[in-house]
Order: structure tokens, then C-alpha cells, then sequence
């Protein structure tokens, strides 16, 4: 008995020691500085301490001369509080506002300096931290700081800056999910990595204040939402907002549609009629595409808001990007110019493991620098949970360098890219299976991720639709992939697009959807206005006859009471074993709200099932439900046409040469679904489970001595030098990296990894 009671008595003194050495100081008065123990309930605050300023009206003062070092510094944690800086403050969290109800106020004064690795302002977040409002004041001195956030929680965050010197070496970001607001009026700023305007934030930048952003990726990028307000007094203030001011290298902003851009021209400076600033409407972080001319006429304020494009701001003598679409060649539509990972960091798949060093787990969500991922194994990721990723951006992942039989990624669970933008893949299998029964799953879901590129990706046996656009998303194109036989019985399912955002902008082309019950696609805004899906040169085989809400969705788009606009151009569609009467196999498109603005042109149907190609021209009669028809074609700017727009039996023969991820070289499945379509109607079916998985050889990469993702034989006959690490060059001087021409280099020479 004593001997436990010895052990209980020092597992009781085991955890009271932990306690204590967990404990946080709480402030303890109304008024006082941080150097006076009767201030805080255990004393003064040693380094690495965690504090909380929650007295309710508690004001707290880091005096001049004095250093305080906190470990984790929260600034009204419930009440109103404030901290003003006239010393020292180094925190490796500087927290302004973080739960219910707290409102707390930081203020830095001249002489005075703050070290944090990460400095928001408002970081609550969901419904515990309602109300967690955070102010700043940074009137002078210093900040060094990480990441510098506003607004990052879900309660408003404001900063305002007249004075001091503030560096972010991970950005700053407003409004990320919180209601930002951020004011520069004087002193400097510098961002090394970007300038975010999340949805519910607005950047205020006034003339007076020395603006830098440099490092790689955008300047200014302001995602739907968003606002960018800036004060100019003289023309020249644009390069301090768009270029960088140490003249490493050029950084863009752009402004992403429906966000808006306000113009304030400032008392001093007086606009001449004909002064000009050049919009250059762009889809993309770093390449212009056409531009238009905002002309000042007269006043003090213009307000532009974008409707249907992105923007960038740039004087018109200022040098212009070349535009460059996604991929030297076949990048079409309204995800044409997604420029993915161009320029940034490589990272190798080395094997087949679902996580770990090497595996393509590790590579998608490491770090947050824009990447290439390439790929010295070929065969099958079997992963054992679900693969998210939140917030990273300017990705591109390269299927086609998989030596083998390429990469199929066998996945227990949703493919969920979630926040991010700028996306492109590109030779590709995913694959879920019986595995994610019950789990409703998607083989690849984009969650708020504007400017995505699918090329040649072969998605197939998920259990909710195979591709999902959802939420935030625009500027995106499907393109020569397959989409095929979902497995949830009563809900086999393609593609739904599904955004809520007022103007979206969607391209689907030469695509292959194949044996599912409908939603070939799916599409709508959930804004109700602005949406615009050009839907041109694609295949439907084999679609069933399921109800989908609020009418019958058999082939083709169903839209759910939206108003939307829609180009339903030279596709060709089969029908198979599963199509069902007649009056199923006759339908090629499908309305159920009665606001849809439809045109269709070109197309084609089989309906017959008889094994004989001989389909009839489907004009609106095969068109069911209420809807509209447009008077024209729906206009979409020049740069996001199809340069290869084809009749629709030029299009079934491309598709069945060219659609899925190695057309080179299919695996089982691919070619299956291509003997299934050739058979015209009488072979296939909606399956509910996986009919077998097909053997996916490893094969062996290429030697790659510099490591810079181009084989040594390529690059000798290309130019490049194999011993330095050149894949961010141009030899050409076309825009196009060494790396994208190798990429390329490969789609052209059907599959070859070197010369």
C-alpha cells in the first residue's frame, strides 16, 4: 500500500510540476507596463513564457529600453484589451483578437520594435471565436514578421500603418476568412512572398506609403471578393504597386473577377484629360492576354469593377508580358493561360508509397513555393486515406514523365484540392474503387481553386462525381480526359461544376464521359448570373436514365434553376446499353430552371443502339426541359477559343485517339472504354463496382545527372547544359522554361522520355 501511494503521490507531483510549467501569465490590472510583477498573476513573464492580455479593459505598455520575450503573446483574449510598443516585443505568436468576445487593440510607436515568426491580426476562427475583433496601429518602428495576417479567422481584422518600417518575409495576407481591412497611409512595407486580398478583404494603399513586394510569385493577387483601393499622386506610383523596387525581378499582381479595383487619385495630384492606365485582362499570375484603357476624364475617383476577366495594372509605357498559354501546345479555353508551377521549385516522385519522403503525398503538400512535381517511377499509389490540400497555389503535375506505364493513383478517399489556384495536370489516372464505397468521394475535387487546367487525366470508379468544381472556382478547363463509371449505385455521377461565384468562366473539350447516369456535366453558378460553360468537341457514351434534382438528368448538362449561359457545340453523343426508351436516348441536353440561355450548334446523336455509327444531326428537339435560346453563340474573348474546333464526327474520332491519360499507350481500362464507344451502342454498362484493376509497369527514368528534372540525352540534344541545374532557363527565348519544353517534348513524341 505505501509503495502506491509513493507512486500516486509522485505522479500528483509529476503533474502539478507539467502544470505549472504549462501555466500562461494573465495580465491582472487595468493600466500598467509589462516589467512590473504585480501586473501579471505570476509575476513577470521569463522568455519563452506564454502571455494573455485578457483583463477585461486591460491596457498593457512594453516600455522603452525594455525587452519582453513571450513564447506565445495573446491580446485580448476575452474583453477589450490593448498593448502599445515603445521597446521590445519578440514572440514567436503575436495574436491580436482570438476568442469570443474579445476586442484588443496592438500599438507600435516610434522607437519601438516587434519580432514575431507569425503576426495576425484576428485569427478566431468558427463559432467558438466569434467576435474576436483585432485593431494595429503600427504608427512607427519596426516589425520583422513572418507571415503577417488580417482577418485570418472568422472575425474582422483591421490594420492601419502610417509610420515604421514593416517587413513580411511569408507575405501578408487580409481577409482570408475574417472581414480584413488593411491601410498603408505612410512608412514602408515589404513582402516577400506576395500581397493576398482573400474574399472579405479590402487593401487600402495610399500614396505615401513605399510599397515592395518581391520573391517569387504574384504581387498583388485579390481572389473573388476581394478589394484593392489605391491612391495615386502620380503616374509613377504604379511600378511600387505591380514591379518590384529592388529590381531583382518584375512581380504581377492581378485582381480575379467579380473583386474590385477602385482608383482614388489624391487632391494633390490633379488628373490631365487623357491621362491613361492600362487594364490588361489576363487569366493567369504572370502573363497578359489583350488589354483595355481606363482614361481619367475628370474628378478625383474612378471605380472600375471587373465583370468577366481578370485584371492587372501597369502604366502604358511600362514594359508588357508576352502571353503564354498553360503548355507550349493544345492549351485551349478559359484555363489556357494557368501557368501552374513555371518557374518555381521540382519535386521527384522516387516510388509508389503512399507518404514519405519521395512519394507524390509528400511532394503535393510540401511547403508552399509554386513546384512541378515530376516522376522517376511509373506503376500504382495505393493510398491508404484521403489526399487535401489547403491553400497552396501554382502546382503543375507532370503524369507524362512517369516512365513505365505512367501513374495511377489508387485512392481510398477524396482527391480534395482546397483554397489554392493556378493548378495544372496533365497525363494522369485517378482511380478510386470499391475501397471509398459509402464515403461519397470525388476522384479530384477543387474547393474555391480558380485557374485549374485538366490535360489528358483519366478519371474513373469514385463514388460521387468523378471531377467536382465546387464553390470559389472560375477560369478553368476540362480537356482530353476521360470521366467515366462511377460507382454509387443510384448516384454514378461525372462532373458538377457548381460555383458561387457571379461570373464564372468554364471550358470543356474533346473530353470522354462514359457509361454514367448523367451529370455529363453537371453545371451551374449558385449566384445566379454571369456563368458561362462552353462545352464543345466532347463525347457521351452510355448515359442512364436516373432522376437528378429537380428533373431528369440523362446526357448532357443539367442545371438546377441558375441562370447561366451555355455553348453546346459539335459533341457527339451515343447512347448504350444503359440509356434506357427513346425518349432517354434521344435527349442530348437537359434544363430544369427555365433561365438557362442555351445555344447549340454542330451536334450529333446515335440513338438507335444498333452497333452502326449513324448518328442524326441533334438540333433543339433533343434539347428537353425549360430553358432559352440564345440569338447567337455566346461571346468568349478571343483568347479562350477553341483553335481546333472540329465537326462532331471529326471530334468522336480525336477522342477515341487521344482522350485519357497516355493515349500512346492506354492501360485495360482506357481501352476498354474506347471499344465500348467504337462498338455504338451495344457494349458497356454503369457498373457499382470495380470490373478489375489494370497492371501498371514501373518502368525505368532516364539518367538526370543535374537533378533538374530533363534527362541528360535530352538535354545535349536540346542545348541545355546537363551538368547545371538549367530547367528555369530559356534557351529559346520563347517564355517557355526549359522544363515546360521538355514537358511538352514528351505529349509530342507520344510518351518518349528522351531522344
Amino acid at each position: 500500500m505505501n509503495k502506491h501511494i509513493a507512486i500516486l503521490l509522485a505522479f500528483v507531483l509529476l503533474v502539478l510540476s507539467a502544470d505549472a510549467l504549462a501555466d500562461t501569465h494573465l495580465w491582472q490590472v487595468t493600466t500598467g507596463n509589462w516589467n512590473v510583477a504585480g501586473s501579471w498573476n505570476l509575476g513577470i513573464p521569463a522568455s519563452g513564457d506564454d502571455v494573455k492580455i485578457n483583463n477585461s479593459g486591460g491596457k498593457c505598455t512594453v516600455p522603452s529600453g525594455y525587452t519582453a520575450s513571450p513564447y506565445k503573446c495573446f491580446v485580448n483574449h476575452s474583453g477589450t484589451n490593448s498593448l502599445t510598443v515603445n521597446g521590445t516585443l519578440s514572440a514567436a505568436d503575436l495574436n491580436i483578437g482570438y476568442w469570443t468576445n474579445g476586442k484588443g487593440t496592438l500599438i507600435l510607436n516610434s522607437g519601438g520594435s516587434i519580432n514575431a515568426s507569425n503576426f495576425v491580426v484576428a485569427d478566431g476562427g468558427g463559432s467558438w471565436y466569434k467576435n474576436a475583433d483585432g485593431k494595429a496601429y503600427i504608427t512607427g518602428g519596426i516589425v520583422n514578421t513572418g507571415g503577417l495576417g488580417v482577418g485570418n479567422g472568422a472575425s474582422p481584422g483591421e490594420y492601419y500603418q502610417s509610420g515604421g518600417s514593416v517587413k513580411a518575409s511569408s507575405g501578408v495576407s487580409v481577409g482570408k476568412w475574417g472581414t480584413g481591412y488593411f491601410e498603408i497611409s505612410g512608412g514602408t512595407l515589404v513582402s516577400s512572398y506576395g500581397f493576398r486580398i482573400g474574399p472579405v478583404g479590402t487593401a487600402y494603399l495610399r500614396k505615401a506609403a513605399q510599397i515592395e513586394i518581391n520573391g517569387s510569385g504574384p504581387g498583388f493577387r485579390v481572389e473573388p471578393g476581394g478589394t484593392l483601393k489605391i491612391e495615386l499622386g502620380s503616374s509613377t506610383d504604379y511600378t511600387k504597386l505591380c514591379n518590384d523596387a529592388d529590381g531583382i525581378s518584375t512581380t504581377w499582381g492581378y485582381i480575379m473577377a467579380p473583386s474590385t479595383l477602385e482608383v482614388v487619385l489624391a487632391g494633390g495630384y490633379t488628373p490631365s484629360v487623357g491621362d491613361e492606365w492600362k487594364l490588361l485582362a489576363v487569366t493567369t499570375t504572370n502573363r497578359a492576354i489583350y488589354g483595355n484603357f481606363m482614361t481619367v476624364t475628370s474628378g478625383y475617383k474612378t471605380e472600375l469593377r471587373n465583370s468577366n476577366t481578370e485584371l492587372w495594372l501597369v502604366r502604358t509605357n511600362d514594359s508588357q508580358p508576352t502571353p503564354l498559354r498553360a503548355f507550349p501546345s493544345g492549351a485551349e479555353g478559359f484555363g489556357a493561360y494557368v501557368s501552374g508551377g513555371r518557374g518555381g521549385d521540382i519535386y521527384k516522385v522516387t516510388n509508389t508509397n503512399d507518404s514519405g519522403t519521395g512519394s507524390f503525398r509528400s511532394a503535393l503538400l510540401k511547403g508552399s513555393k509554386p513546384r512541378t512535381i515530376i516522376f522517376t517511377v511509373g506503376g500504382t499509389i495505393t493510398c491508404s486515406s484521403k489526399i487535401e490540400q489547403f491553400g497552396y497555389t501554382d502546382i503543375t503535375v507532370a503524369g507524362q514523365t512517369a516512365p513505365g506505364d505512367g501513374i495511377l493513383l489508387r485512392n481510398a478517399g477524396r482527391f480534395l484540392l482546397n483554397g489554392g489556384s493556378n493548378y495544372i495536370f496533365r497525363h494522369f489516372r485517378i482511380r478510386l474503387g470499391d475501397s471509398a464505397a459509402g464515403t461519397t468521394d470525388n476522384c479530384l475535387m477543387f474547393d474555391s481553386t480558380p485557374g485549374v487546367m485538366l490535360d489528358h487525366v483519366s478519371t474513373s470508379w469514385d463514388v460521387e462525381e468523378t471531377i467536382l468544381f465546387w464553390n470559389q472556382c472560375t477560369y478553368s478547363t476540362i480537356q482530353h480526359c476521360i470521366l467515366a463509371e462511377s460507382l454509387e449505385s443510384g448516384h454514378q455521377y461525372a462532373n458538377l461544376i457548381s460555383t458561387s461565384l457571379k461570373n464564372a468562366y468554364f471550358t470543356n473539350y474533346g473530353n470522354l464521359y462514359h457509361s454514367q447516369l448523367g451529370r455529363m456535366p453537371r453545371a451551374q453558378s449558385k449566384a445566379g448570373e454571369g456563368f458561362l460553360l462552353d462545352d464543345v468537341n466532347n463525347v457521351r457514351y452510355n448515359w442512364g436514365t436516373s432522376g437528378d434534382w429537380p428533373a431528369l438528368c440523362t446526357n448532357g448538362i443539367h442545371v438546377y434553376a441558375q441562370t447561366g449561359n451555355w455553348n453546346y457545340v459539335k459533341n457527339y453523343c451515343i447512347a448504350g446499353p444503359s440509356s434506357g426508351a427513346l425518349s432517354y436516348r434521344q435527349t442530348i441536353l437537359r434544363a430544369g430552371g427555365g433561365t438557362e440561355y442555351f445555344w447549340i450548334d454542330g451536334n450529333k446523336c446515335d440513338y438507335d443502339i444498333d452497333g452502326t455509327l449513324d448518328g442524326v444531326d441533334a438540333g433543339w428537339t433533343y434539347v428537353k426541359g425549360t430553358y432559352n435560346k440564345a440569338a447567337s453563340r455566346h461571346t468568349r474573348p478571343t483568347w479562350a477559343t477553341i483553335s481546333n474546333e472540329r465537326t462532331a464526327a471529326d471530334a468522336l474520332t480525336d477522342v477515341c485517339n487521344d482522350a485519357g491519360a497516355r493515349p500512346w499507350g492506354r492501360d485495360a481500362v482506357d481501352s476498354r472504354y474506347i471499344t465500348e464507344v467504337q462498338s455504338y451502342g451495344t457494349s458497356g454498362s454503369i457498373k457499382t463496382s470495380v470490373p478489375g484493376w489494370p497492371t501498371i509497369n514501373s518502368g525505368t527514368s532516364p539518367t538526370d545527372t543535374d537533378n533538374d528534372g530533363m534527362p541528360d540525352t535530352w538535354e545535349d540534344d536540346y542545348g541545355t547544359d546537363d551538368q547545371v541545374a538549367d530547367n528555369n532557363g530559356d534557351l529559346d527565348s520563347d517564355g517557355y522554361t526549359n522544363l515546360e519544353e521538355y514537358l511538352q517534348w514528351i505529349c509530342d513524341n507520344d510518351g518518349a522520355l528522351e531522344p
